[in-house]
């Protein structure tokens, strides 16, 4: 085999392993301690989440890391010392095993919080959580970046997901899928609020399900952008139990685009 062929083999085996390696942390607030060595192992971990965000190293763009938080317990500011929001992070999945782990946010507080100014791939994901009180914030952001996190087999208790438009040449298209949403202030809030160009929200809901909600479950809401604006959500095989509003859409009175797109797709849905 000559140089040439040897070394394009041996890049393409390196390509590949950097594809396909990930690393694995922990997170147990009944057990864990916050030190710098600790989070690499079950039987080591750390103690808070917010701990473990300061503390993962920076993936490749290519894959992904887990950060496994132990279930059967509450974080929270009296249980583990834990600090909200917290903070979502480029390529890490947020994985509870177990019974569901409960973040307990302080009321007016966010639980996890989506910066407009990082990228979110579908490699980012919330998965296996319980939060009350406070939920997700989808943030605004200038720039090219697509952000399409997955937020998977999720509860949502008095709190819910909120999506807010970036700002220019920018997408928020989150995909929620299994998760349950209930009691006051819960559901899904898709908002366009900002004057900017070329930016859209585009929700994709799948097999989830309201209940005792006595406000809207879902609700979009474009408040005057003067731009080019996409705002829609996919609901799919979602279940709406005992809530005063499904789905709401709402438009305040100037929204001047020139090339607004503004509604909602319900597919085997059930009210």
């Amino acid at each position: 085999m000559s140089v040439l062929k040897s070394l394009a083999l041996l890049l393409t085996l390196a390509s590949a392993a950097a594809t396909a390696t990930a690393s694995d942390f922990f997170v147990d607030g009944l057990r864990g301690t916050d030190w710098p060595d600790y989070g690499r192992s079950a039987s080591q971990p750390w103690k808070t989440i917010q701990y473990a965000a300061q503390h993962l190293p920076v993936p490749m763009p290519t894959q992904s890391h887990t950060l496994f938080i132990a279930g059967g317990q509450t974080y929270g500011a009296a249980t583990n010392g834990e600090a909200f929001p917290l903070p979502a992070l480029y390529n890490i999945q947020y994985l509870g095993t177990g019974p569901r782990p409960i973040m307990d946010v302080p009321s007016g507080t966010v639980g996890m919080w989506f910066p407009g100014t990082v990228e979110f791939t579908g490699w980012t994901k919330v998965a296996h959580l319980e939060f009350r009180n406070g939920g997700l914030k989808l943030g605004a952001g200038n720039g090219v970046r697509f952000h399409r996190p997955v937020i998977d087999d999720c509860v949502f208790d008095r709190c819910g997901v909120l999506v807010e438009t970036p700002l220019t040449q920018s997408v928020n298209a989150p995909v929620v899928q299994s998760c349950a949403f209930r009691g006051a202030g819960a559901g899904i809030f898709l908002h366009t609020r900002e004057h900017g160009t070329d930016f859209s929200v585009d929700a994709t809901v799948t097999d989830c399900v309201f209940e005792d909600i006595p406000g809207d479950a879902v609700r979009l809401r474009q408040s005057d952008p003067r731009g080019t604006t996409y705002l829609m959500v996919s609901l799919n095989e979602c279940r709406f139990t005992r809530c005063f509003v499904g789905v709401e859409l709402s438009m305040d009175v100037g929204t001047t685009g020139p090339t607004n797109r503004f509604g909602a797709q319900l597919r085997n849905c059930a009210f």
